[in-house]
């Protein structure tokens, strides 16, 4: 999953760099989205035909963000999370996995995910976003062992991105600290009231 993730981590910040550098043009919002929806479906075709061509089993989740003015837009595969911090925690994202029982055993098993076919199938949400809403990103890992309440009371608290990058370190040591042994990535975005 590394190298999936990294050839994937690497193709949407060059596309984010391309729109904060203003070279995707005066593309409409509808375009924009449009552009990052095939971007990422390239992204898979290429971990997928690197997987078929090395004969590795490759792949790897993701769920990414896309902010423009009031609106958002998610671009979401697996069961990484995106979800809103208020009150409560709202799963803006849906994990796509199955459970399948192997020898007695029930097991958890992605059933989507970039690189797994030359097709993907890409989930995406839109809303609109209020100022002070504050979104979560994480890996599955994160949201095994973190305390809802936890999370939000931490989040709402938030009002720099200096805090927000000490809440996400915070946040992935104290799931490691409580046994989390899969994956564990933080990210927050909160607009500015």
């Amino acid at each position: 999953s590394e190298i999936a993730s990294e050839m994937v981590t690497e193709g949407v910040r060059l596309w984010f760099q391309s729109a904060a550098d203003g070279r995707l043009g005066n593309l409409t919002e509808e375009e924009l989205t449009e552009d990052l929806c095939a971007t990422i479906r390239e992204l898979n075709e290429l971990v997928w035909e690197r997987g078929e061509r090395e004969r590795l089993d490759l792949g790897c989740t993701m769920s990414a963000l896309l902010l423009i003015g009031r609106s958002y837009h998610i671009f979401h595969a697996g069961d990484s999370r995106i979800c809103l911090a208020g009150d409560l925690l709202r799963q803006l994202t849906r994990d796509e996995i199955v459970y399948t029982r192997e020898r007695g055993n029930i097991r958890r098993k992605l059933a989507n995910c970039i690189g797994r076919s030359r097709e993907l199938r890409l989930s995406r949400l839109s809303g609109t976003a209020e100022p002070g809403d504050t979104f979560l990103l994480g890996s599955d890992g994160l949201f095994h062992r973190a305390e809802e309440e936890e999370l939000c009371q931490k989040a709402r608290r938030v009002t720099s991105d200096a805090q927000a990058l000490k809440f996400c370190g915070e946040m992935i040591r104290r799931v490691e600290q409580l046994g989390e042994r899969d994956n564990v990535s933080c990210g927050m975005i909160k607009l500015r009231a």
